[in-house]
This record gives structure tokens, sequence and C-alpha cells, in this order.
């Protein structure tokens, strides 16, 4: 694969370590999300909602008064990819068939 005979010993020996994604603020327990509070806590999505007006403390707050505030700040963010990562994921995960992305959605889906 390499004319070099180290750089091949070099990716020999690289490739037998295990890789690990560090996204170190995820919990490795319990590394996905499995409602919509626990999706919407992430930081793509708070950080996203506290840069068009959400306040900072309501990211850290309980999972339900977050998912309101990030989906009541939605409509100022969804110009962002991440805005259509929440459509994709809504659908699919809560066969979700609105348009309108909005603090409603909070009581309507689990």
């Amino acid at each position: 694969m390499f004319a070099d005979p180290v750089e091949q010993e070099l990716f020999n020996e690289i490739s037998q370590i295990p890789c690990l994604d560090c996204h170190t603020h995820i919990d490795p327990l319990r590394p996905t999300a499995s409602t919509l509070d626990d999706l919407l806590g992430y930081h793509y999505f708070t950080e996203l909602a506290h840069a068009v007006g959400m306040p900072a403390w309501l990211a850290r707050v309980a999972s339900q008064e977050c998912t309101r505030a990030v989906l009541a700040h939605f409509r100022r963010f969804d110009n962002h990819v991440a805005a259509g990562w929440l459509i994709e994921l809504l659908r699919l995960w809560f066969d979700w068939d609105g348009e309108d992305v909005s603090d409603r959605e909070a009581e309507q889906l689990p």
C-alpha cells in the first residue's frame, strides 16, 4: 500500500487502535436521543435557539421547558441545516407531517 516501509508499519499499527468518537458531552451509556426532549436538549439546537434570542439558562432546565423554548425559537433559525435535520427526525421518529414547527409540537410529540 505504501512505498515507504515505515509508513506501512505506522499505518498497520494505528489501524489496530480502536477508534472512538470523543464527543465528550454525550453520555457513552446513552449516546442517542429517545425523546423529543433528549433531541432538543442537544447543544446543536440549544445553541441555535440561544443565538436567536432564547435565554442561555433555558438550555440547562428541565427538558420539557427547554424543548418548548427551542421550538418557540425555531422559526428564527429555520434556515440552518440543523433545522432541516430536526424536521426530518420529527417525520422519521414521530410520524410528524406538519409544516410549521413551533412550541405547540412539544405538547403533541413524545
